[in-house]
């Protein structure tokens, strides 16, 4: 398998980015948080769509910022066919939700899967892995280095037989006892549903259902004879009770119009007596109206003469006149007031103007008196900064003194970490020199006791040979030689050891000095720029303080301006007031007028609805008078016609009438009882012959059923027994896969290990038929891995996945499956790794793509790497859009 391009949407932090991959070794480097691990979890996401998300994280956090659509574009080549698998999102920015709009697996530019599930199904058998294999095998996470060495034992095991395809062997097994259990369980329900349909046969068999059928059919016949006497007899006592109940109806219908004319007589002589009061009340209402009329004839009369007027002039005219005198008037005061507001505005604004000039004087004055002060305090706290700096600058220079007594210039006081860094490398080399001498010498010396215990003795305790001259007697001379020069190899390596801890104690001293050294720099930093500050700031005050001295003259010479100013308007207030008071007392006497003549219009128009009313009432009265004639027609209509019905209903005996439909109604309703009695019975006995027959259907149905499931009981024991066969295939068939398997893995571990380990203190590793594995030091101590230091631990983590990836690739079928892995990919593998590990990375690296190893995607910001890549792509991120983009290198 090739990666070939891969092109995304607003993923993460990238816009619109498009990448071609190539062969070989590509680094993708750039400083943290530019967007490096994005571009290896959008090619996750794009072949395994939201299952590949993290598990801390959810689908809206792999789409960018505020943004609604996004997508991943990821072609690759697997087999000598072209594939694209593409996935794309919609986002909701407001409620923070993702979801998959749409999955879809391309073959040689054509669709050939465009749903979700099968994408992923597609992908995951091109693979032959799923996205937790992927992982567990190509896809280096960053901190998920080490996840097989950490895991549980059974979860390891899990891991590698579903890296290894044995895991399907496992589920095949389960599926097969799953299908025993189930085929078991389905025996038992079978012979139990067989002794059922049996007893319920038997239980049938014991009513004995065809005699008991023929009874009820011959009680039938006679019932329903009975129910067809008794509903001839309902009929004929049904039509006597409507006919006696018409009878009583049309008695009580004639009773009602009797009685509803009753009330209508009585009706209309209320109506009568009603009217006869009201009449009186407008007649009296017109004798009132006409006293009114002469009291308001004779208060008009009053106004014309105050006006000087008669009935011959148009007294509207007369208003209107009037009232536009009186507006005159108020418009004049209206006018001659504006202006007086107008003045005394303008006095008031120059009131107020001179009180805050005033206040701004004072305020100024204030303000130049402060600033003086503080540029005296300033002036004095500069001459303290200044003295402080120069004792600064006296224990710098006794520092650096210090450390040039110690040999450190300012040069190698810049590079202390570097030297540190060689130093703590050196010791660590040393320490393990060291141990490895200790331990060869206690190997010498052991085998040196065992050797003079045998030339003590002069012979071989086996065959009795003189062992003087023999090879045991020269290897020990040579071995005393040898544990000599180790022991001096060991005294000089000690003397090393302590004179680089010396250096190490020396090179800490020196931190100390340089770190003071610093503090003191940058406190002499800090009181430089806070003299510059306050001289700065003194210049200001004085500057300031000469602009508002030029602001205080002028406020004083505005002050007396508007001094002068409200004097004057003072003097126009009081004129204006006096033309006020003369045009108030002309609109007084013009205001009087108005409401006089205003008062005689309402007078006047009120005669007039006065004249109105009265002929209104004459006509009202009339109206009355003719209403009650018709009333006294209407009563002598309605007594005539209720005579003439109580002559029509004679000498009726309604008691009589109503007792015998009493007695005929209860007479149906025992005719009724004993119908529905009959059809009860009649119905009980068809329902007990249908259950009969559904009985004998019942017999029947389970006969067949019986036969089908002696068939079917059968069957599945045959099924069983094949089941079981199966799952005993699948277990033995996973037992030989696994430990051949493992062998091949352990070879391969070996065969790397051994590459990178080459001269170490390790000598093998071993992996047991449970995947766990054991680190051998060159003399036979095991070792768990989990001991290991944290870059030791990340190298063998390494080993691990690339001898795994290594079978993978290879198979064990020939090796079919050779070159079409995924590319290895590694997030930032080289965290946990020092100086000397990285170089082992190098060459674990160089062996996989000397392997075979078509492409090998990494990101890392180490200079090393990068500089032994074939392929190098620098991430860059925009500070003010926070979009990244990648530049080839």
């Amino acid at each position: 398998m090739r990666f070939k391009r891969l092109k995304v949407k607003n993923i993460r932090s990238y816009n619109d980015l498009e990448i071609d991959f190539n062969d070989g070794v590509t680094v993708v480097s750039g400083v943290n948080g530019s967007g490096k691990s994005s571009l290896l979890e959008a090619c996750f996401v794009g072949l395994f769509g939201h299952r590949g998300i993290p598990k801390d994280f959810v689908l809206a956090d792999l789409v960018r910022k505020g943004c609604e659509d996004a997508a991943i574009h990821l072609e690759f080549e697997h087999m000598g066919q072209e594939y694209a698998a593409i996935q794309e999102f919609r986002n909701n920015p407001e409620t923070g939700k993702a979801s998959t709009t749409r999955s879809y697996l391309e073959i040689d530019g054509e669709v050939v899967v465009n749903q979700a599930t099968q994408t992923y199904e597609s992908i995951r058998n091109l693979l032959r892995m799923d996205e937790e294999a992927y992982k567990n095998c190509v896809y280096i996470r960053q901190g998920d280095i080490d996840v097989l060495i950490n895991a549980r034992k059974k979860d390891r095991q899990r891991m590698i037989d579903d890296l290894l395809q044995i895991g399907r062997l496992e589920e095949y097994r389960e599926r097969a006892k799953s299908a025993r259990t189930g085929v078991g369980r389905h025996i038992t329900e079978t012979h139990a549903r067989i002794k059922d349909q049996q007893e319920e046969i038997e239980t049938i068999d014991a009513t004995k259902p065809v005699a008991r059928k023929n009874q009820l059919n011959t009680d039938l016949k006679q019932l329903q004879q009975e129910v067809a006497n008794l509903e001839t007899m309902r009929d004929r006592t049904s039509t006597r009770i409507e006919k006696d109940r018409q009878h009583i109806e049309q008695y009580t219908k004639t009773q009602k119009q009797i009685d509803e004319l009753d009330r209508g007589i009585s009706g209309l002589e209320t109506r009568k007596k009603e009217a006869l009061t009201s009449l009186e009340s407008k007649r009296k209402e017109a004798d009132r109206l006409q006293k009114s009329i002469l009291e308001i004839e004779n208060k008009i009369q009053e106004l014309y003469d105050y006006f000087g007027l008669d009935e011959t002039t148009d007294v509207d005219n007369f208003t209107a006149l009037t009232e536009k005198e009186e507006r005159d008037a108020y418009e004049k005061i209206s006018r001659v007031k504006t202006k007086q507001g107008l003045k005394l505005q303008e006095k008031e604004n120059s009131q107020k103007v001179l009180t805050e000039t005033k206040q701004n004087l004072r305020a100024l004055e204030e303000a130049i008196e402060k600033r003086s002060t503080q540029e005296k305090n300033r002036l004095k706290e500069i001459e303290e900064i200044n003295k402080e700096y120069s004792v600064l600058e006296g224990e710098i220079g006794k520092l650096l003194e210090r450390a040039q007594s110690m040999g450190f210039d300012q040069k190698k006081l810049d590079n202390l970490e570097e030297l540190e860094d060689l130093l703590l490398n050196k010791q660590r080399h040393l320490h393990g020199k060291e141990q490895e001498v200790r331990t060869r010498i206690d190997q010498i010396s052991k085998t040196l006791t065992e050797h003079r215990n045998l030339l003590e003795k002069g012979a071989c305790p086996t065959c009795g040979q003189d062992l003087q001259g023999s090879t045991i007697a020269n290897d020990t001379k040579e071995e005393e030689v040898q544990k000599k020069e180790l022991k001096e190899q060991l005294e000089k390596l000690i003397q090393d050891t302590q004179r680089a801890e010396e250096k190490i104690a020396t090179l800490k001293e020196a931190d100390k000095i340089k770190k003071q050294v610093d503090e003191k720099r940058q406190k002499q930093l800090l009181i430089k720029q806070k003299q510059e500050n306050m001289s700065s700031y003194n210049e200001e005050l004085k500057k300031q303080n000469q602009e508002d001295e030029k602001k205080k003259q002028e406020l004083t010479e505005k002050i007396e301006e508007l001094e002068k100013h409200i004097k004057g308007a003072e003097d126009e207030i009081k004129e204006i007031q006096q033309t006020v008071n003369t045009a108030t007392e002309h609109h007084a006497k013009m205001k009087d007028k108005l409401e006089n003549a205003k008062y005689l219009i309402k007078i006047r128009h009120d005669h007039t609805q006065m004249q109105s009313d009265q002929q209104h009432l004459k006509a009202g009265i009339a109206d009355i008078q003719e209403n009650m004639r018709f009333i006294d027609e209407q009563i002598a209509e309605k007594k005539k016609n209720k005579k003439q019905l109580e002559k029509e209903l004679g000498k009726e005996n309604i008691e009589e009438l109503e007792k015998k439909l009493h007695d005929f109604r209860q007479a149906y309703e025992k005719i009724i009882g004993d119908i529905e009695e009959k059809n009860n019975q009649k119905t009980s006995l068809l329902k007990e012959i249908g259950q009969i027959e559904t009985n004998l259907k019942r017999k029947k149905a389970l006969q067949e059923k019986l036969k089908t499931f002696n068939n079917r009981e059968k069957y599945l024991k045959a099924v069983k027994s094949d089941v079981e066969s199966l799952e005993d295939m699948y277990m033995r068939l996973r037992a030989d896969l696994r430990t051949r398997n493992i062998d091949a893995l352990d070879r391969l571990l070996n065969e790397i290990f051994s590459f990178m380990y080459t001269n170490n203190a390790y000598s093998h590793i071993q992996l047991d038929t449970d995947y766990e594995l054991t680190i051998y030091e060159k003399d036979g101590t095991p070792l768990e891995p989990k001991l290991l230091s944290g870059g030791e631990r990340a190298i063998f983590n390494l080993v691990l996945r690339c001898a795994i990836y290594r079978l993978l690739s290879e198979g064990l079928a020939g090796g079919e499956y050779r070159n079409e892995m995924p590319p290895l990919i590694m997030d930032e593998p080289t965290v946990f790794l020092d100086r000397g590990h990285v170089h082992q990375l190098l060459k674990l690296i160089d062996l996989m793509r000397d392997m075979g190893v078509g492409q090998i995607l990494i990101v890392s910001h180490d200079e090393t790497l990068i500089d032994s890549a074939d392929n190098v792509f620098e991430v860059q991120k925009d500070p003010t859009t926070n979009i990244s983009s990648i530049i080839a290198q």
